[in-house]
């Protein structure tokens, strides 16, 4: 991936943005457990060649609204006059040999209704030393293959709350993408949103790039990439 600003001339190119195609059996993945409610967002994907899986982090929420009355475009705000609500505060994991067929296997690390036999990895209410996106969104782990620590092979960041009571891009770190700790310096920056994505590359140096969603929906890149992921 490159841009225009870290390119010096180019001649008889163009970009091409290749147009996907949705897989006619989409959904892969639906909410069918009860932990999961009625929709399932904010996932992040990766392939592990070392596993030879597909791996997916993901949001389930419990969505509840009703239809105001009267002509919607008489609402300034749809959300409020719907009584629109999210409940469910957990983060899920799921693996896949393909990418299309999921498996969701029983971890036994969070209790959900009396029993740990779920794919939850964190439940982002309760407010610990571990767990992933403490009242955070939108999971974005990756496998960071170039780390040498094994405790930071896997590294994670989004809008969150920080144990210092601060909002902002955290970031977290893990040995294995399911038992995370969070960075003790979070938050790396404020003024996020909640969609930060992120990947690993070689092009500003051996770093982290996010990309991240500030002032509702515009998009930046942190200059120079931030070293929470690297320290020295």
């Amino acid at each position: 991936m490159s841009t225009d600003g870290v390119v010096e001339a180019t001649e008889s190119i163009s970009r091409v943005l290749n147009r996907p195609v949705k897989h006619p059996g989409g959904p892969v993945l639906r909410p069918e457990r009860k932990w999961e409610g009625n929709f399932a967002s904010m996932s992040s994907v990766i392939y592990d060649p070392e596993a030879a899986l597909f791996k997916m982090w993901y949001v389930p929420s419990l969505i509840t609204a009703e239809r105001p009355a009267g002509p919607l475009e008489e609402y300034e705000s749809l959300l409020r006059a719907s009584n629109y609500r999210e409940d469910l505060d957990l983060s899920c994991y799921a693996v896949s040999r393909d990418g299309i067929h999921w498996e969701r296997p029983e971890l036994g690390l969070v209790e959900f209704e009396g029993s740990t036999r779920n794919n939850i990895i964190s439940d982002r209410s309760v407010r610990s030393e571990g767990g992933l996106y403490n009242s955070g969104r939108a999971p974005n782990a990756f496998r960071d293959h170039p780390e040498q620590d094994p405790a930071r092979r896997y590294k994670a960041l989004g809008f969150a709350l920080a144990a210092n009571g601060a909002t902002g891009l955290c970031i977290y770190f893990s040995p294995d993408g399911l038992d995370w700790k969070e960075y003790p310096g979070n938050p790396v920056m404020v003024g996020t949103s909640d969609t930060t994505p992120s990947w690993v590359g070689t092009l500003f140096g051996r770093s982290t790039s996010p990309i991240c969603g500030r002032d509702g929906r515009t998009t930046g890149r942190p200059s120079p990439p931030t070293t929470a992921f690297h320290p020295k």
